[in-house]
């Protein structure tokens, strides 16, 4: 996501999926989203966020930690340990302010985050954690 193998201005859209965990450095990968971004072109990101509520957040960790990978067993190993490790990253997740900020610093226009429950929020605004665990950033190149 850092150093992607495409032109200047190649793209309408661009989209990531539940990975901004696994990025070494925001504000590099979507400056470098805005770089293959035609002017006028879209950054949809849709990432997992763990509840602020410590009972949430518990039943949900207890959930997916222990509950899915039990169930995963039926399966084999292999998809027990990745359901496992799907929690670990969600612990992980990039807070939405953050994510708006770099979103910002890259140089995008009007990034708002939307999560099912919640009004969307903007770069500009304090942005309060959404109260179900996934929300959605879109937000246009300059």
């Amino acid at each position: 996501a850092e150093a992607l193998p495409f032109a200047d201005a190649s793209f309408d859209l661009i989209t990531m999926g539940y990975a901004l965990r696994h990025v070494a450095d925001l504000e590099v990968t979507f400056a470098e989203y805005r770089r293959v971004l035609v002017p006028g072109g879209r950054a949809l990101i849709l990432e997992i966020t763990p509840p602020d509520s410590r009972l949430p957040f518990l039943l949900l960790r207890t959930y997916m930690r222990w509950f899915v990978p039990l169930l995963a067993r039926r399966h084999g190993p292999l998809p027990a340990e990745l359901m496992a490790y799907y929690w670990d990253t969600i612990e992980s997740c990039v807070p939405p302010a953050t994510i708006l900020r770099a979103l910002d610093a890259s140089g995008f226009a009007r990034a708002v985050c939307r999560s099912p429950r919640s009004a969307p929020a903007s770069s500009s605004a304090p942005v309060p954690r959404p109260t179900r665990w996934s929300a959605t950033w879109s937000t246009t190149c300059h």
